[in-house]
């Protein structure tokens, strides 16, 4: 069972960032698509989102 804390949406990119804390306490960063699922296109359209915004500062 999992417990999801704050969620914060990157509209940039359309991907929902959220802590996800599992039944043994362990927890982790999700990255997820609008559509809820993991992305690895997603992951990649992040990256570059971050690489540009770098550029830029």
């Amino acid at each position: 069972m999992m417990r999801r804390g704050p969620q914060v949406e990157l509209q940039t990119v359309g991907l929902t960032l959220r802590w996800v804390t599992e039944a043994d306490a362990s927890s982790m960063l999700a990255i997820v698509s609008p559509d809820n699922r993991p992305s690895l296109r997603l992951l990649e359209r992040l990256g570059n989102a971050v690489r540009e915004n770098a550029a830029h500062a």
